[in-house]
């Protein structure tokens, strides 16, 4: 009896999931109204990513590669989307309190590549993807590959541990101004907390965007100097593949800005 509750729950909880984003996904035509010619691209990458995971859905891909390759933390890899219009509107809002340009759009766990396809299209950022799934990296390169005889993209998908990226990685791309994207929704709080401080310590003019996890007032405490200091621009709710989430808007402010 157990069985079949637990399976009729499963089965309730899935249709409830798909129905939902089909709807998101139904929203992102909206976009077409007003942004016309750079949306025919997004278009074409909507459907290159239906068409890459049709027979193969990215929450299936996740525990398939933890398993054969032994990823370690795997309660940090729990799959979850940021529609096409949700990051539109994220880094639309974002864009009204700064200027943008010669910044560098950079998401850490990017999945299917879905927001640093939609960055790059409609802001014009160069954007780079990091992701410790090969197969995410391998079907975003090869959707690259196509829309770069369509459109020039700048784009970088990176296969690394977002904490080995921030160490070893961040450094090398000699980037001054970036904008850090991270759906932290599913983090260990212990993981989410060194994210926050490896990128502290590394980057001087620097957004930090959170989706759920809000930066504590005891981290910024211990991170804070007379040099340089963590400041919240603005909280707000976005429509997410598992519901509507907070997400809040940081930047770090030093002495020479």
């Amino acid at each position: 009896m157990k069985i079949i509750t637990n399976f009729i729950y499963l089965f309730i909880i899935g249709l409830w999931y798909y129905v939902y984003n089909f709807f998101i996904s139904i929203s992102d035509f909206l976009l077409i109204l007003k942004y016309f010619p750079k949306y025919m691209k997004l278009l074409i990458v909507k459907i290159l990513v239906f068409y890459e995971y049709i027979f193969l859905p990215p929450r299936w891909i996740i525990p398939l590669e933890i398993k054969k390759y032994k990823i370690p933390k795997a309660e940090n890899y729990t799959y979850g989307e940021t529609p096409y219009i949700t990051i539109f509107n994220i880094i639309k809002d974002l864009s009204s309190t700064m200027e943008m340009k010669n910044y560098t759009f950079i998401d850490l766990g990017c999945g299917t590549g879905k927001t640093i396809f939609t960055v790059n299209i409609m802001f014009n950022l160069d954007s780079i993807g990091i992701e410790n799934i090969q197969t995410f990296i391998n079907k975003s390169n090869k959707i690259k590959k196509i829309l770069s005889f369509i459109t020039n993209i700048n784009i970088i998908f990176m296969k690394i541990d977002i904490e080995e990226f921030l160490d070893k990685e961040l450094e090398k791309l000699n980037r001054d101004k970036i904008i850090f994207f991270i759906a932290s929704t599913a983090f260990e709080k212990q993981f989410f907390e060194k994210i926050i401080e490896k990128i502290f310590h590394k980057t001087n003019e620097s957004f930090i965007i959170t989706v759920s996890k809000e930066i504590s007032k005891k981290l910024k405490e211990s991170l804070e100097t007379k040099e340089k200091t963590i400041f919240k621009i603005f909280s707000k709710k976005y429509l997410f593949s598992w519901g509507k989430s907070s997400t809040h808007f940081y930047k770090i402010i030093t002495s020479k800005n």
